[in-house]
């Protein structure tokens, strides 16, 4: 079908391992379970970088962050710790946000590139104060977080999503539109519905939760829980059934195609982190699927799959051809999706720059992850890592000192890979050089050292 519509469905910290369609031994996610088989799935899909800034940034841009320059939550602990002390309920401190790594100005965002090909745009979001570029290239972007005057960040609910959403849908069925819906549930503090309280050792109401969240600086973690958050990801179905159901009822499923991924999962504990930090498999496993017309039902593709290849492949499904000064670093799976096999990718390159600067390679068989400048691990793990995926998906063994061959072949390839891409985009320094760590003060002294544009041509 030419000129489909195009809805993005982004469930926030949602790892692909905890839904059944990925493996999981509980049924906890049926409708997602149900909505996966009516279209193509990618068993082997990987955020680029973590967590929710550079990640969304790299996937509603379609590039990387060596080309986006958004690789860190920079300055963001200290905005939050500024409007605690000042007793606000702002969301950032704006002069702060003002001095963040912005994005390279050459950069365009999917709604852009949507406009440009003829699509009206919309948004139901709320990253759009944490970065304001998150605003740019929408008709209408619909802020979501806000109810009864109180801006509640990522405690916003599915119910507040889809009170946006439905009338949304209905007031712009008839045009030709992308959508994009970024639901939040599954990420913390952890407050499970009413009907899963009973799993929970000490019964909290929310209030009570982001007391501990924001003062005590704690989150309702696995050790709050009687068995570790099994019940948790059921919050995800619930969230995303109402919403495509209502497409089905719109009678807009025959022509729209609906993607939903994940921009990270969580550790729960694993290699010493309850969040979202580590390019451990727990964090950088991502669910992705594709479903709508031309899209295969029934379809598992084992081949590697990353955020940059999602604003490629709809763009291509769409029939939009983007003119901008510069090559997307994802290319479309359109053809893995149509039945072809050869032509993928052998590695996944990954990158963390926020409570620690990490970056890693990923082939079919070993994980390699080492520090970048930093001595010392927030996650206290070696500053090397390595892992047989293929015999220890969990990671748990770390091989680097029996194949210390295997490890040094890993970073020459992997660091070939930035300096290419750094070279691609005229670029003197890796993105993790120049960008500082959140907590880098000092790096207000002279916020032109991690100032990026693209070379003129």
């Amino acid at each position: 079908m030419n000129n489909p519509n195009v809805v993005l469905i982004i469930v926030d910290t949602l790892r692909a391992r905890n839904l059944s369609c990925y493996g999981y031994h509980r049924q906890t996610s049926p409708v997602l379970d149900n909505h996966a088989k009516d279209g193509t799935r990618f068993k082997n899909a990987f955020a680029e970088v973590i967590p929710t800034q550079p990640s969304f940034t790299s996937i509603l841009t379609g590039t990387n962050p060596i080309l986006n320059n958004v690789v860190s939550h920079v300055l963001w602990k200290n905005a939050e710790m500024a409007a605690r002390e000042q007793s606000s309920n702002i969301l950032l401190n704006e002069t702060l946000r003002d001095k963040m790594p912005r994005i390279t100005p050459q950069v365009k965002m999917a709604g852009e590139l949507f406009q440009a090909g003829g699509y009206k745009t919309y948004a139901v979001d709320n990253l759009v104060k944490m970065r304001p570029h998150f605003g740019r290239g929408w008709d209408e972007y619909v802020y979501s977080s806000e109810a009864s005057g109180e801006d509640r960040r990522f405690a916003v609910t599915a119910d507040d999503i889809n009170f946006h959403t439905f009338p949304l849908l209905s007031r712009i069925r008839n045009e030709r539109f992308f959508l994009f819906l970024h639901y939040w549930e599954p990420h913390a503090p952890y407050e499970p519905p009413p009907e899963f309280q009973q799993f929970v050792k000490e019964v909290k109401d929310r209030q009570a939760m982001r007391q501990d969240l924001l003062i005590k600086g704690r989150d309702l973690s696995r050790d709050d829980f009687i068995y570790i958050t099994k019940v948790d990801r059921d919050t995800v179905s619930r969230s995303s059934q109402s919403d495509l159901a209502h497409l089905n009822k719109l009678g807009l499923d025959h022509n729209t195609i609906v993607v939903i991924t994940a921009d990270h999962g969580e550790s729960f504990g694993s290699h010493n982190t309850l969040g979202h930090a580590g390019l451990h498999e727990t964090t950088v496993h991502v669910p992705l699927w594709f479903r709508g017309p031309g899209i295969p039902a029934g379809k598992v593709v084992d081949g590697f799959a990353r955020h940059v290849d999602i604003v490629p492949t709809i763009l291509d499904f769409a029939g939009v051809k983007p003119d901008i000064p510069y090559e997307l670093s994802g290319r479309s799976l359109r053809p893995e999706i149509n039945g072809k096999t050869d032509g993928g990718i052998d590695a996944v390159y990954c990158a963390e720059c926020g409570q620690q600067k990490t970056r890693s390679v990923r082939t079919r068989t070993w994980k390699f992850i080492t520090s970048i400048q930093e001595e010392i691990r927030a996650d206290h793990m070696p500053v090397q890592e390595l892992y047989n995926l293929e015999k220890d998906p969990d990671e748990e063994n770390n091989l680097i000192s029996e194949y210390p061959g295997v490890a040094k072949e890993l970073e020459e390839k992997m660091f070939r890979w930035v300096e290419a891409e750094c070279r691609k985009y005229g670029r003197a320094k890796d993105v993790m050089v120049t960008t500082p760590l959140p907590d880098d003060l000092k790096a207000l002294e002279d916020p032109s050292r991690f100032a990026f544009s693209l070379p003129a041509k």
